[in-house]
């Protein structure tokens, strides 16, 4: 009995949930196995036996440190309040302190712990701790600073970072302002183009920013662009990732780089007829080949590294001194991020199943091992080829982004950031520390999912990530930010909380975990104003009311879609009904796309693939999108929007037309939400979608190309006449600058 309790209590105070209630209103209380198992995979017990031991752990840190790992605060909350512990005998000593400004001004001053409040006291290792509140009353300026306490006898007690963050996230000024933009929203790999190696690349990119500025977009949204697995290059998944701070290096234009045009033996292979006839087969493949496309591009990637090393580094040139002023900025998360895929790619070439830390010897496992190391001193070729690719994605991205600054767009590049990483990546590797393991992020079951589901992501231990100060949290968000005009934070209630699985177990027998959701807030407000970038959190499904608060708080868009936006009597909502402090899409990667939606194309297919989890769930769907179908054609025609020859009639149901799918588009663009996107799928009317959950092989997911290349964009009949409506409804780029 006393072994339960501390087990609840211990789990409490690691942030696991008592229980949670499900979409049907049913409450499910979190078990003590299920408790047992999520408090082995933070690493404090190996068994409930432990639990005791493992409390007393716990709630000896806060007076076993000097300070706390961090301090996170809103600068308008000052007065700022944070703990101090000192031994009870030095508690009427004089201390000091120093607060060292992120501008370097730097204050000190005298402390007597025991002039101040008093919180709590606790023996600690048999010695009496006390702790008191510390306040600093005047408002601090926006930053990050460092405040340090030293002991009586001038010992360095602790110093911690001290982050004052600004009460909301960026806007652009035109949003900020009440102005209202609209975008395209762009799986950038299902890019055709005439140039490209098959797959949309980062000159695509630049491409589709000017045609989008001549439209009148002030966005160009795309999915994650995260670097992937190039030696494993069918695992495609954006959501997947091996690394969230570095780019995919399939994305990278080859014959752009500058070393392509100094190396003869590249272009003469890459001209040749036979490299030429790869291309081409490549560029007119219906779906991304991406062993295809890795193949080809790494091995002239190769080449082009061999001659910048040669031309280059070894002579100390201007293009070395700029790559190594980049390898110098991005510091110790390059270093690690290149020492992996260069170790990785060292083991597959002997075995190609010896993919990641787990299949490596053991002495791999921790990136700051000898044998690291080692590795690092003897494969230096191999490391820098991996960085040099990175610089490289690096300069294409910020010149696409640039692109969009300078034809004037108010919002420019809007990105997309995984909810986590692979647990085989590079991101698990080095920050092995912070993640937990033996977990995977899921969902608890739904109408979709009834058994829950498990993406097998490993997450953030909350208190191993406080103890970090937040740095993985605080590099990702600031990696994702350096080019973008938008970030949007996929699943953003992980600002508070996680559904944790535990391996091997049903998702249904998973729990709640919370995190310190002021703190995680306050940092994307800090990050967001540091980098100038709006953010969007993708707000779907069951959204605690804390999270809802904390979004409209720090002025962060929610995330609507039109499929979702009905009323209780499943009327779709009318345009006033939308809140301004919103990104408004028709649909996403994970959803139909018009014409799939309108057809019932991706019930058919849920059906044939057998995902629907229930009978009574597929009678349910199939049957109510008729009546769906004639809701929006209401919706459209009470706000004057019904195409010519078109009528809110169910006996007659119009076929998914291009004038039918700018109504729709046009309806959203009414909207007051600050930001619409628009997939180029809706207006070109493809049926598939992007992305289609719960399959793996059984769909082609991440690799459908859009039929219209992008040349012929601009010129496009169906998306020209949408962009003029949209400048009726919302104005243009275009229009300002002229």
């Amino acid at each position: 009995m006393i072994g339960e309790d501390a087990l609840r209590r211990l789990a409490e105070r690691a942030g696991i949930g008592r229980g949670y209630h499900d979409i049907w209103g049913a409450y499910h209380e979190t078990d003590a196995p299920t408790a047992a198992r999520l408090l082995a995979a933070m690493d404090l017990v190996r068994s409930a036996e432990d639990a005791p031991a493992a409390l007393a752990r716990l709630e000896d840190a806060p007076f076993a440190a000097a300070l706390p790992p961090v301090a996170v605060f809103d600068v308008a909350a000052a007065p700022y309040a944070f703990a101090i512990a000192v031994r009870a005998e030095d508690a009427a000593r004089e201390h000091r302190w120093t607060l060292e400004l992120a501008t370097g001004e730097r204050w000190d001053a005298p402390l007597v712990p025991a002039a101040l409040e008093r919180e709590a006291e606790r023996v600690v290792a048999g010695v009496a701790r006390q702790r008191y509140r510390f306040l600093w009353r005047d408002r601090l300026p926006v930053g990050e600073h460092r405040f340090t306490l030293f002991a009586p006898d001038g010992a360095l007690a602790a110093s911690m970072p001290l982050v004052i963050a600004p009460s909301r996230c960026h806007q652009p000024p035109r949003l900020a302002q009440g102005g209202r933009a609209w975008g395209l929203s762009v799986q950038l790999y299902a890019v055709r183009s005439r140039r490209n190696w098959g797959i949309g690349d980062f000159t695509d990119l630049a491409g589709i920013v000017e045609t989008a500025a001549a439209l009148g977009a002030d966005a160009v949204g795309l999915n994650p662009l995260h670097a992937l697995f190039p030696d494993e290059p069918e695992r495609a998944s954006p959501y997947s990732p091996s690394s969230r701070l570095f780019l995919d290096v399939l994305y990278l234009d080859v014959e752009a780089l500058p070393e392509f045009a100094e190396c003869e033996e590249a272009r003469e292979l890459v001209h040749g007829e036979t490299f030429q006839t790869r291309l081409a087969a490549l560029r007119r493949a219906e779906l991304v080949n991406y062993p295809g496309v890795a193949r080809a591009k790494l091995d002239v990637l190769a080449r082009l590294h061999a001659h910048f090393r040669e031309r280059h580094l070894a002579r100390g040139s201007a293009h070395a001194g700029a790559f190594a002023a980049y390898v110098a900025d991005r510091g110790e998360a390059l270093v690690r991020f290149a020492l992996f895929h260069a170790i990785d790619a060292h083991f597959r070439a002997g075995s190609p199943a010896a993919h990641g830390p787990a299949a490596w010897p053991d002495d791999y496992r921790d990136p700051e091992s000898g044998a690291v190391e080692a590795f690092a001193r003897q494969h230096d070729a191999e490391i820098d080829f991996q960085r040099w690719l990175q610089w490289h994605c690096e300069r294409q991205l910020a010149a696409a982004a640039r692109r969009a600054r300078e034809v004037g767009m108010a919002v420019g590049l809007y990105l997309d950031l995984a909810v986590s990483v692979a647990p085989d990546g590079a991101d698990a590797w080095r920050w092995r520390d912070a993640l937990a393991t033996g977990v995977g992020v899921g969902a608890p079951p739904d109408d979709f999912n009834p058994r829950g589901q498990n993406w097998g992501l490993p997450p953030f231990d909350p208190f191993r990530l406080r103890e970090e100060a937040y740095r993985p949290f605080r590099e990702t968000l600031a990696a994702n930010m350096r080019h973008a005009g938008a970030l949007r934070i996929d699943h953003v209630m992980s600002l508070m909380r996680l559904y944790w699985v535990p391996e091997g177990a049903s998702p249904a027998d998973g729990a709640y975990v919370h995190y310190p959701l002021a703190d995680l807030a306050s940092l994307v407000a800090f990050e967001s104003a540091a980098a100038g970038c709006l953010v969007i959190g993708e707000d779907l499904g069951t959204v605690p009311d804390e999270v809802r608060a904390a979004l409209a708080r720090l002025a962060i868009l929610s995330y609507r879609l039109l499929y979702f936006e009905q009323d209780d009597e499943g009327r779709f909502k009318p345009p006033s009904a939308y809140p301004a402090e919103a990104l408004v899409a028709a649909s996403t990667h994970d959803l139909p796309t018009l014409a799939g939606w309108w057809t019932a194309h991706d019930l058919a297919l849920r059906d044939r693939l057998r995902l629907f989890p229930t009978e009574e769930l597929r009678a349910r769907q199939i049957a109510a999108r008729p009546r769906e179908r004639i809701e929006l054609l209401a919706a459209l025609a009470r706000e004057g929007l019904l195409p010519e020859g078109i009528e809110a009639d169910p006996a007659r149901v119009p076929p998914m037309t291009p004038a039918l799918a700018a109504a729709i588009e046009v309806f959203l663009a009414r909207t007051p939400a600050k930001l619409l996107m628009v997939q180029p799928e809706d207006v070109f009317g493809a049926r598939e979608q992007a992305n289609l959950p719960g399959t793996t092989h059984e769909h082609p997911n991440w690799c459908r190309k859009l039929e219209v290349p992008l040349e012929q964009w601009r010129s496009h009949p169906a998306l020209a006449a949408l962009a003029e409506r949209l400048f009726d409804e919302r104005g243009a780029a275009a229009a300002r600058a002229a």
